[in-house]
């Protein structure tokens, strides 16, 4: 039976909708509590202080206890990525592609535009199964830049399944995981103290 993960705080419908397709679902407030303290007002650099193990470590942990074997399914990340550092990024991906499923899906709405809300989207599943949102805050922040092609490669254990672009800015991104792989080099990017100590 997949595994759905889901970034943000249980929804509703995202939760029925999962459960109807005979998935375990598993979700956390770990991810908005993190963006609450450090990722809304903290600058670039005051993020990347901070080892991923060390914000995210009791989020890996409860999953870890729920997962029997490599069974994750399904990522939904929703808009979550636009506040996280590429570093981070690239850590809590090599940390959980280990125990991703072949096939499995990763969902991701980056916002193209200049500046986005403060806190992310609120996204649920309507009944007719389609994904809707609404805006947590009406207060925006400047974004860093974040291209797709960029994404895709900070994560090398998953390719491009396909990318859908709507008129108010958000692009869909849906990848499939591969295989394993080990993260990239740290030296070649400038990062170090990834995850799984590569």
């Amino acid at each position: 039976m997949p595994f759905v993960l889901d970034f943000a705080p249980t929804r509703m419908g995202v939760a029925k909708y999962f459960l109807s397709k005979e998935c375990r679902y598993f979700s956390s407030f770990h991810f908005l509590e993190y963006l609450r303290k450090f990722g809304i007002h903290g600058s670039l650099e005051q993020k990347e202080t901070i080892p991923v193990r060390e914000l995210f470590g009791r989020y890996f942990e409860q999953l870890e206890g729920s997962l029997n074997d490599k069974s994750i399914g399904v990522i939904l990340t929703w808009d979550y990525f636009n506040y996280l550092t590429r570093q981070q990024i690239i850590e809590i991906m090599a940390h959980l592609s280990p125990l991703c499923l072949p096939g499995a899906k990763l969902i991701a709405y980056i916002v193209k535009t200049k500046n986005i809300s403060i806190s992310p989207k609120e996204f649920d599943v309507t009944n007719n199964e389609t994904v809707e949102y609404i805006e947590s805050s009406l207060e925006e922040i400047e974004q860093v830049s974040l291209p797709t092609h960029n994404l895709i490669s900070m994560m090398p254990s998953f390719r491009q399944d396909r990318m859908f672009a709507s008129k108010s800015g958000i692009i869909e991104i849906v990848l499939e995981f591969n295989k394993f792989e080990p993260p990239p080099d740290p030296n070649s990017l400038g990062i170090h103290n990834l995850v799984g100590g590569y």
